[in-house]
């Protein structure tokens, strides 16, 4: 008998599914032959399935996961095999995207699936309206899945541009966002990955109406996909792959060098300001006007940084200063320099 195929179980979501087969019968000491037999298949089926020749039905993954006592785990996989927790409209777009030597893509809204953790995840599907609970975990899951192409041996290049708005929307709350930006640094910083952004300041607008993704398979032209409401779509088309191709080269020579590290920590840093003002302890300035107007009033923040606001209007965005520049200021009010 010829020895088993040895694959590389991040080559495709098939081959991790043969692999873990493979691996549960051999802990369970069967031979496919009698794992055929249990299951009521063909040995060369579950050769076939275990090479990652043919991809199995549910029952079959059911019937497997009970004889070689795998308590659900191959049955978790059945979504990634079969893409039924993905849209149908998507299902192509996830072989072209396992199969691309390279991935360029512009999203000006969200973070790419393929960077996205799972808490993110979560709570941006969650926003869909009627969707169920189960219906989120099952695309969460898939979507994690997806991103087993970044263990392979040669993971594809990933080119990203984001909108700076990305990185300051809050989507899950302030914990996931910064775990969200955090992730997104470790990414930036393999050497398949390059993430650029485009300043809010620049006040582009190339793009706005829609994310894309360009994927360049080897030996076949340029495939783009490209985001509308409620679905997506994929082209071949040369001249609809070259306009994408002139967006995105417009888009990127907006965006600036290997600037996500800087952009993701002024977010953080943001987030870190808003929510020491929500438990700030505000005083009131000791000098006023004669009518008790006019006051202003003060909280510490971290850093000897502080916060300055007007007392008639609380609800306003207060005023942030650093140490020094506060330093500077109670001195000239010490000095008298300024009319309260």
């Amino acid at each position: 008998m010829p020895a088993p195929l040895e694959l590389d179980p991040t080559a495709s979501p098939l081959a991790f599914f043969g692999a873990e087969l493979r691996k549960f019968r051999k802990n369970a000491g069967l031979s496919q032959e009698q794992l055929a037999e249990i299951i009521r298949f063909s040995p060369s089926l579950v050769g076939f399935i275990e090479r990652a020749q043919r991809t199995p039905s549910k029952d079959l993954v059911q019937r497997c996961d009970e004889a070689v006592g795998a308590k659900g785990e191959l049955l978790r996989l059945w979504p990634l095999i079969s893409r039924e927790a993905s849209p149908r409209w998507f299902r192509e777009w996830l072989d072209i995207e396992q199969e691309a030597q390279s991935l360029r893509t512009w999203q000006p809204l969200l973070i790419p699936g393929l960077l996205q953790t799972e808490d993110y995840a979560r709570a941006m599907l969650r926003g869909e309206p009627g969707v169920t609970e189960e219906q989120v975990e099952k695309s969460v899951q898939a979507r994690l899945e997806r991103q087993i192409i970044w263990s392979r041996l040669n993971p594809p290049m990933f080119w990203v541009l984001l909108d700076e708005g990305v990185l300051q929307r809050p989507i899950g709350g302030r914990l996931t966002i910064r775990c969200q930006l955090e992730h997104l640094v470790q990414m930036a910083e393999r050497p398949h990955i390059a993430i650029q952004v485009v300043p809010m300041a620049f006040c582009a607008t190339t793009g706005l109406l829609g994310g894309f993704v360009i994927a360049q398979l080897a030996g076949s032209p340029d495939i783009v996909y490209y985001e509308s409401t409620g679905h997506g779509q994929m082209t071949d088309r040369p001249e609809d792959v070259a306009a994408i191709h002139m967006k995105y080269d417009a888009i990127r020579a907006e965006a600036h060098p290997a600037c996500v590290y800087r952009a993701t920590q002024r977010g953080s840093q943001d987030m870190d300001v808003n929510d020491e003002l929500s438990a700030a302890a505000w005083r009131k300035a000791t000098k006023s006007g004669s009518n008790g107007g006019d006051c202003i009033e003060v909280a510490p923040l971290s850093g000897g940084r502080v916060a300055i606001r007007d007392t008639e209007s609380p609800g306003q965005a207060p005023f942030v200063v650093t140490a020094s520049v506060w330093d500077a200021f109670v001195d000239g009010a010490k000095r008298g320099e300024f009319d309260f």
